[in-house]
């Protein structure tokens, strides 16, 4: 990864960089970059694609049947 990922940290209420970013999936298919906060050591979490990903290849998601109200 050539620049720094960020994400939110709510303990610190800033934009941190994240250190030891892992990119995964959710288990419905979103991806996300997880790792945590260099100041405070939080667990935080980045929503969306990003350069770390481009070596992590999509898992098949299964549609999931709708409630019925």
């Amino acid at each position: 990864m050539s620049s720094v990922t960020q994400a939110y940290c709510v303990k610190c209420r800033e934009k941190r960089d994240i250190n030891n970013p892992q990119a995964t999936y959710t288990k419905t298919g979103s991806a996300i970059t997880k790792g945590t906060c260099g100041v405070c050591g939080t667990t935080i979490t980045r929503i969306g694609v990003t350069e770390a990903h481009a070596s992590v290849p999509k898992p098949p998601v299964e549609p999931r049947a709708r409630k019925n109200k």
